[in-house]
């Protein structure tokens, strides 16, 4: 693998728009630290840092046919770190509303039957990524998101450190996102829930 340089960037990123993998091997080794690093800059969780940077860097292969019109891989760049950090934060404040809505036991009035029977099947999902989780992680879970308690109620109540409940919660959160988005795909009956529920796993 030849060395990196700015100069030699633009032949890189053509490259890649060709489907060089040797290339993008190349620019990921160039950009993956400071793409990191950035993204903790706002995100200040490593495991979620990491996951989103994977991201940006699959989403760039993925999409590598359009680099061919780009003329500064530096912004382009940019613009996908800063889009993909957006989405991260919109992920959360709607799954922040979504959990206030299923612990207030709140549900939404329409008069039309499919979607009351939709949104059943959806809580029934919830359900069942809940019980995928190992049996700490699902109690911590629950504790949090079903009984409101902070990280420290929930050490005392397990005996366990709060360092511990941070960790089961992280790992916890991210199985039931990943076991929801990909149940939602594969069904197109739910992509008709309220908006609500669904804007919290769109990409």
């Amino acid at each position: 693998m030849s060395d990196f340089s700015p100069d030699n960037e633009p032949v890189l990123v053509k490259r890649i728009s060709d489907g060089d993998a040797e290339a993008f091997s190349q620019i990921f080794h160039q950009y993956n630290k400071t793409v990191y690093h950035t993204v903790m800059t706002y995100v200040k969780d490593v495991p979620e840092a990491e996951e989103i940077v994977q991201q940006i860097f699959v989403k760039l292969w993925e999409n590598r046919s359009s680099l061919a019109g780009v003329r500064s891989f530096r912004d382009y760049f940019f613009i996908a770190t800063r889009n993909s950090v957006f989405s991260y934060f919109n992920r959360l404040a709607r799954h922040s509303r979504l959990m206030k809505h299923v612990r207030s036991g709140q549900t939404e009035i329409v008069d039309d039957t499919d979607h009351l029977v939709l949104q059943r099947q959806y809580d029934a999902l919830v359900g069942q990524a809940i019980e995928q989780l190992p049996p700490q992680q699902k109690q911590v879970y629950l504790l949090t998101e079903r009984d409101a308690l902070n990280y420290d109620q929930i050490a005392a109540n397990m005996q366990i450190s709060r360092s511990t409940v941070k960790k089961h919660m992280e790992l916890a959160r991210k199985a039931v996102r990943s076991y929801i988005y990909l149940r939602l795909k594969d069904d197109i009956q739910l992509l008709a829930l309220p908006a609500f529920v669904l804007g919290f796993f769109k990409d």
